[in-house]
């Protein structure tokens, strides 16, 4: 099932999430699985934030050639803020977003696949959100 960012990301939020940790260290965030063009199934990909001191990043990975971009939603629970990171560079590439959040604000996030041309994302892949302290 295909929807939108922003109904994705308001849909888990009424959800609820599970409690979350201390960001001290990278905290990961998998997403589902996709098939490539062979049938086989795989993790699509993750995403990594990491805390470390005044300046907070995103680093999103693809890890699976299934043709879909992998994307992080995430969701500033201090302000209601959210917003995505979206890694179009195919597989086993990166891309990193710096961010800054407030000292002690909680923030959600989750790794899908999607189609970053059009924004929609590929609902069934998502995986669990994560919580951590900025």
């Amino acid at each position: 099932m295909r929807i939108p960012v922003a109904v994705a990301l308001a849909a888990g939020l009424l959800a609820g999430f599970a409690p979350g940790a201390n960001a001290a260290d990278p905290v990961t965030a998998y997403c589902g699985q996709t098939k490539n063009s062979s049938g086989q199934r795989h993790s699509c990909g993750r995403t990594e934030f990491n805390s470390g001191g005044a300046i907070e990043s995103f680093r999103v990975r693809d890890d699976w050639a299934d043709g879909h971009s992998t994307v992080a939603f995430w969701h500033n629970e201090y302000n209601g803020d959210f917003g995505t990171v979206w890694n179009t560079s195919g597989f086993g590439s990166y891309t990193t977003e710096y961010t800054d959040f407030p000292e002690g604000t909680r923030i959600a996030f989750k790794t899908c696949a999607g189609e970053s041309g059009s924004g929609l994302i590929l609902e069934n892949t998502c995986g669990s959100w994560q919580w951590v302290t900025a």
